[in-house]
């Protein structure tokens, strides 16, 4: 069984929706496949410069019960839970991309279980 997020720009009033990407994470390596080289570059370099911390790796964000995003009420910021290192399990990996995907409100995403 494979796990791997899919991840689709959302249309906004300067582009128009995005090819869907396929992001996985085997053997210590994130994989970005996409046909469209826009959303590729886009992906890679959100997963390297932006979502990616130095010393500490992916955040993971709190989720309410519903299993949305938890924002803190007083400050409107997501909630972090911790973060996610490399050397995890691949899952928590995924669903800390996805975390930090998410909370950039620029596309949709899924995790998807695949036999």
């Amino acid at each position: 069984m494979s796990l791997f997020i899919q991840a689709t720009p959302k249309a906004s009033p300067y582009y128009p929706k995005g090819e869907t990407a396929k992001i996985t994470f085997e053997h210590g390596q994130i994989q970005v496949e996409c046909k469209e080289e826009e959303t590729h570059e886009l992906l890679r370099g959100l997963l390297a410069n932006q979502l990616f911390v130095q010393g500490r790796g992916f955040r993971l964000l709190r989720r309410s019960e519903n299993g949305a995003l938890f924002r803190n009420p007083e400050t409107q910021r997501y909630e972090l839970e911790g973060y996610v290192r490399l050397d995890e399990a691949p899952e928590r990996v995924l669903r800390a991309i996805q975390d930090g995907l998410e909370a950039t409100e620029q596309f949709e995403t899924s995790l998807v279980h695949s036999q």
